[in-house]
């Protein structure tokens, strides 16, 4: 990051150095475009989410725990694919359902409070799985098709080292 703003500041630095040649009582500034409207300095408080090392380093973790989180309860689902409820529809059809969710389509957020306490939120997709066929064992074999999606949202709080 910090060779990024340094690179920056070089460029703006060389392209000005035409303009100072072609008239040497020109002056550029670089700090601030109007006296005044410096943005404040950057502190703890103050520090944009990109820049805080610590925030970042918990997201990460977080994510990683997320992934873990979703799988684990893809597999303990009281509905899972291996526990697929199947019932005799009145035209005599069985369906099969069961649901799943998408470790890949869940977007994580994690916040710092003031006290210093990091909360996150999960948002994810459970979808649930259909498939209809004529009798349970060609359920269980047959084609499974999203028939419903929705949408869930957990909050943990990073507790020691471990997110609950």
């Amino acid at each position: 990051m910090k060779h990024l703003l340094i690179a920056v500041v070089a460029a703006l630095a060389l392209a000005a150095l035409p303009a100072l040649a072609a008239d040497p009582a020109a002056s550029v500034d670089l700090a601030a475009i109007e006296p005044g409207r410096a943005p404040a300095p950057v502190n703890s408080a103050t520090i944009p989410a990109y820049l805080d090392e610590d925030l970042a380093s918990k997201y990460a973790d977080f994510s990683r725990f997320a992934k873990a989180w979703i799988r684990t309860s893809n597999q303990h689902h009281v509905l899972s694919r291996n526990r697929m409820q199947i019932r005799q529809e009145a035209d005599g059809t069985y369906s099969a359902i069961y649901h799943r969710s998408d470790e890949n389509d869940m977007v994580c957020t994690v916040k710092k409070s003031t006290s210093g306490i990091y909360t996150a939120i999960l948002r994810y997709k459970e979808i649930i799985y259909k498939s209809i066929a004529a009798s349970p064992q060609a359920c269980r074999a047959a084609e499974f098709l999203p028939s419903l999606v929705n949408r869930r949202i957990r909050i943990f709080k990073l507790k020691g080292n471990s997110w609950e």
